[in-house]
């Protein structure tokens, strides 16, 4: 128990704690990479040992946690975290989160269901402990409604790190996702859109896909689809429908202002202001869109390469926005996609500087290697094809 109790303190300042958690991730990712390649099939038990390990130390990478547990906390005082910003609250409420929330005058950024699982994670424990306790009950209902797919899932580094190390939302975004290809294969089309639903309800962006699936949909169930989404995207809405605009508000400040590693942006903006380089890459990005729209592509590929093309025409780029395409990841693609993410790691390089100047500074010495490698990550990712027993799988 006096382990277990120094688990926060381990994973913040420990060597030792680094070095076990990258070990093992470097360990999974030769395994996964030897799997996709048929050479090798590690037992499950390894998987299910790796989550738990990375389950157990507290996140260091990102301090998103620290919302997630500050707005379910506030929620349990009666507070709404659509109105009242942490900044408004620290000397009022009472919490380990107090204080240490990124960008404190923003109110919550999180779509209703996910402020729901906030508070349902508040309930369980107000610490990060009832936060991960309620990641693995829901991997654990994947698990049981899909083991095979479930820990496919888990053998990926970025799921270990992103999503039971670093505990991001989005790990809980993907589940509902990786049944949505059996749901469009076997024609429950109703199904697929619920599965949708839950995605944007947790995180919006996903709503981006809903065209691809729409246009994959025979006419005659295109409605069911529809409903499909609307019966899980609108219910959760219905607690905070008294916050008015308020819902969004942060949102769209968020869509508006902020910007962090993706270096196309920097060097237009290097060229254009700051408002003129994200008006010229939204323009890109909707020709992108339309593009994909109209090309021939399998309704898979046309997600997965919107998804790309939002990467690369945002303004801001996290590693685990990557989480999104693993659903939709196959075969001769998860190589290219994991390295994409070892890629995308080099991001953290800004933590150096900050934790010990406090200057929050991007250096086009890892934005310039990080993104010639997401290039050809990307473009491996998009042109790569699967052949037809990897497209079969639900994962």
């Amino acid at each position: 128990m006096a382990l277990f109790g120094s688990v926060p303190i381990l994973a913040a300042k420990s060597l030792f704690g680094h070095s076990v958690i990258f070990a093992y991730a470097g360990i999974i990712a030769l395994l996964t990479l030897a799997h996709c390649w048929r050479s090798v099939n590690y037992p499950r038990w390894l998987t299910l040992v790796g989550a738990l390990i990375f389950v157990y130390w507290a996140p260091d990478l990102s301090d998103d946690y620290h919302r997630y547990l500050w707005e379910g906390y506030v929620q349990q005082q009666g507070y709404s975290p659509y109105q009242m910003a942490p900044s408004e609250l620290e000397l009022t409420v009472n919490h380990s989160s107090a204080g240490k929330v990124n960008n404190p005058g923003l109110t919550a950024i999180y779509p209703p269901l996910a402020q729901i699982l906030f508070l349902i994670s508040s309930i369980i424990y107000p610490s990060i402990w009832g936060w991960k306790i309620l990641i693995c009950l829901i991997t654990a209902l994947a698990y049981f409604r899909d083991p095979s797919s479930t820990l496919r899932l888990m053998a990926l580094p970025i799921v270990l790190v992103e999503g039971f190390w670093n505990a991001h939302l989005d790990l809980i975004g993907i589940l509902p996702l990786l049944f949505l290809s059996g749901s469009m294969d076997r024609g429950k089309h109703l199904r697929a859109g619920m599965l949708l639903g839950l995605s944007c309800a947790i995180k919006i962006v996903p709503i981006i896909w809903f065209p691809f699936i729409w246009q994959a949909t025979p006419k005659n169930q295109r409605l069911k689809l529809t409903l499909g989404l609307l019966l899980t995207c609108l219910p959760p809405l219905l607690p905070y429908l008294n916050n008015g605009s308020d819902l969004f508000a942060s949102f769209l400040t968020y869509t508006r202002t902020w910007s962090f590693n993706n270096l196309p942006f920097h060097l237009t903006s290097a060229v254009l202001d700051s408002n003129s380089a994200r008006v010229l890459l939204a323009i890109c990005f909707a020709a992108s869109y339309i593009f994909l729209f109209f090309c021939k592509a399998s309704w898979r590929k046309k997600l997965i390469s919107c998804w790309i093309a939002m990467i690369v025409f945002s303004p801001t780029f996290y590693p685990w926005y990557l989480l999104w395409l693993v659903p939709f990841m196959r075969g001769r693609e998860i190589p290219w996609f994991s390295a994409s993410y070892l890629a995308a790691t080099l991001s953290y390089t800004i933590l150096f500087g900050f934790r010990t100047t406090g200057v929050w500074q991007e250096s086009y010495l890892w934005l310039i290697p990080e993104w010639v490698l997401l290039s050809i990550c990307f473009g491996a990712i998009i042109w790569v094809k699967p052949n037809q027993t990897e497209i079969k799988h639900d994962y």
